[in-house]
């Protein structure tokens, strides 16, 4: 009998996508609230596509400026 992680790792796109039908069949959005929010989603992929490689790979992401500039030196200078 397969562990439930793996029936878990199988299932979880395809229950998203049954999901986000049943909610687009519920909500029943109007074309232009559809048009609206796919143009929100493509401004977003092509920030996020921008923003791919933008970070060093082995250097970590930083949330809180001051604290990481002394530790974080050569990730600032591997950008120049």
């Amino acid at each position: 009998m397969p562990s439930w992680s793996r029936v878990a790792t199988r299932l979880r796109v395809p229950v998203r996508f049954i999901f986000a039908a049943v909610y687009l069949w519920i909500a029943r959005p109007t074309w232009i609230f559809l048009v609206a929010g796919s143009a929100v989603v493509l401004a977003g992929l092509g920030v996020r596509a921008m923003a791919s490689g933008y970070i060093p790979q082995k250097c970590r992401a930083c949330h809180h400026r001051p604290l990481c500039l002394p530790r974080a030196t050569h990730c600032i200078w591997a950008q120049f």
